[in-house]
């Protein structure tokens, strides 16, 4: 995630290229995600026998987020900048919120030998109470439907890590994939406020290659501020 942003309720239609949201009832309070991937987020184990990985990460941090559903928030993930991960409150409403943040990571395999890696999600902390995320194959911005590579999700207990949650190979010396980590606060109907407005959640992305020997760390800092 970067720059600093999520959260929307109940009914959505496509508009040309913005996506509407209708709010209806409670009072739902926005908060700001943050995320910091450089701070010693990354770094690969040149010991390991099976080669090198490296990790690349871009943050897309939205300070509006709105409760949302799943489908909303992957039509508004879905549209080309700068209104991807964006929503409007109503139809014809002046004032836009963001729906989603995103992580997006690039590993990179140096090896002379393709290899196995295998991605988890880790909590390190989180005081939401519908904090929920997905990854999807490539970046964001790409004004397409993302291809899902795992389940939409409720973020992982501290203790209880989604572990080898996406499996892939890559190619030998420079064999490269994206991912991207998608979050957002997902709506229940009923007022979030209190279970979802100024929380704050830190864990990591963490991937592996095939003989465990290599492991490199990306850090996602989300946190969550009334409004």
């Amino acid at each position: 995630m970067e720059n600093k942003n999520g959260r929307g309720i109940f009914l959505g239609v496509v508009s040309v290229a913005t996506l509407i949201v209708a709010i209806i009832g409670a009072t739902f309070a926005y908060f700001v995600a943050s995320a910091n991937g450089n701070a010693g987020a990354a770094a690969a184990n040149s010991a390991s026998v099976a080669g090198t990985l490296s990790i690349v990460e871009a943050s897309d941090i939205r300070t509006q987020l709105i409760p949302v559903t799943k489908s909303i928030m992957l039509t508004s993930y879905g549209q080309t900048a700068p209104n991807d991960c964006k929503g409007y409150s109503a139809a014809g409403g002046a004032t836009q919120y963001d729906l989603c943040s995103t992580y997006t990571f690039t590993v990179n395999n140096t090896a002379s030998v393709a290899q196995t890696i295998y991605v988890t999600f880790s909590t390190v902390a989180s005081n939401f109470t519908n904090l929920y995320y997905m990854i999807v194959d490539g970046a964001d911005n790409s004004g397409a439907t993302p291809t899902e590579r795992t389940t939409a999700k409720a973020v992982p207990a501290s203790a209880t890590p989604d572990s080898n949650i996406v499996t892939d190979t890559l190619d030998a010396t420079n064999g490269t994939h994206t991912y991207t980590v998608i979050m957002w606060v997902n709506e229940t109907t009923n007022d979030q406020t209190e279970a979802d407005s100024g929380k704050s959640f830190t864990g990591t992305v963490t991937v592996s290659s095939a003989n465990g020997q290599n492991n490199i760390t990306g850090v996602i800092a989300q946190v969550g501020q009334q409004g």
